[in-house]
């Protein structure tokens, strides 16, 4: 199958759109002393926050809810990173996807 020309610029632009946008969170999380916030890392924390309610809903122990909930912080954390390379890696894809039918 062969890709119209215009399309593959467009994925470059995207994937350039996306891998800025993805060293932009990763900048303004890890390295900028104050916060912050990116919408990525925002979407990644209400997700992880999200799923952390839901799973703690129907514990009606506060001991065994709070040892639950003790967890998202480091989930989070792993949550975030996953996000930061998933990003980066669809947006180097779409990048070279570019330039390897260019070559």
């Amino acid at each position: 199958m062969m890709v119209p020309q215009y399309a593959r610029y467009i994925a470059a632009v995207v994937g350039l759109f996306l891998v800025v946008i993805d060293c932009i969170s990763l900048v303004g999380t890890l390295i900028v002393p104050r916060p912050v916030g990116g919408r990525l890392m925002a979407w990644v924390d209400r997700l992880v926050h999200v799923g952390f309610q839901l799973l703690t809903a129907p514990v009606m122990s506060y001991r065994q809810r709070d040892r639950i909930l003790a967890a998202e912080a480091a989930t989070l954390l792993i949550c975030q990173l996953l996000a930061w390379l998933a990003v980066a890696y669809v947006g180097f894809t779409l990048l070279l996807w570019r330039s390897w039918a260019a070559g």
